[in-house]
């Protein structure tokens, strides 16, 4: 009897224990939630890049967008707010891979603002030389496919302005036909630059899927980024710092 009660007293004192954290940390993610939700900017809208509106402007009435395909993230709509938004390329592609990559940000910068950087940790958009693995069918999960693209951000706060930002990296696989990376750039570059959604045209840069006749810029495009450039963000904002 000796032996065996103070193991049992021992397991009821390390499980009310147990317990007791779980909820101290518990409480303290809660906690620390509230805090950062605290500390978020406000949902604002920037200013609309004035050579995007004057594109729009030129644009014949009437051709409509996708802005409902546009998601929208807890930080809001993935807009930019310093121009020109700076690009920079990845040096260890081969000249024809990057001579793709230049004329994909040179068709976007007809209609935004965009500059190409040397210096990538300065960049806002990193475009990298990258061979991507194999991804399994969305629909059927059968046969993986080849991934010739695809873009992914990070949110952090600057620590000089304390603002609210975010930067962007598009990896595009090397190797590919020109049209066929000039086409994949065009339409990951889009993404970059704020639509973080697909079109279900396949006449618009920013269908979901490639197509025999790759399609430049279009007026949906446009109007689509217009709109989305319209629309309230937390990015670029800046951070308020917690109350002591």
């Amino acid at each position: 009897m000796t032996t065996t009660r103070p193991k049992a007293l021992f397991g009821r004192t390390m499980g009310r224990s147990l317990g007791l954290a779980i909820v101290f940390l518990c409480a303290l993610f809660v906690t620390a939630r509230l805090s950062l939700a605290s500390m978020a900017p406000p949902l604002k809208a920037h200013p609309v890049p004035a050579i995007l509106i004057q594109a729009v402007q030129r644009l014949s009435p009437g051709s409509g967008d996708y802005f409902d395909q546009i998601d929208r993230k807890s930080v809001g709509y993935l807009v930019w707010s310093e121009f020109p938004v700076k690009v920079a390329i990845d040096a260890s592609g081969d000249e024809r891979w990057q001579r793709q990559v230049k004329a994909a940000i040179e068709e976007w910068r007809r209609y935004f603002p965009l500059a190409i950087v040397s210096t990538p940790e300065t960049a806002d958009i990193r475009i990298e030389a990258k061979r991507l693995g194999l991804k399994p069918d969305p629909k059927t999960g059968a046969l993986p496919r080849f991934r010739s693209g695809q873009a992914h951000y990070e949110v952090f706060v600057e620590p000089v302005t304390q603002l609210l930002k975010h930067r962007m990296t598009v990896e595009l696989a090397p190797g590919q036909a020109d049209g066929v990376l000039l086409s994949v750039a065009r339409h990951e570059i889009g993404h970059a630059i704020g639509l973080w959604g697909h079109s279900p045209s396949p006449e618009d840069s920013m269908y979901f899927s490639q197509v025999k006749n790759p399609p430049l810029i279009s007026s949906r495009d446009l109007q689509t980024l217009a709109r989305v450039y319209e629309q309230p963000t937390r990015l670029g904002w800046r951070v308020e710092t917690a109350v002591k």
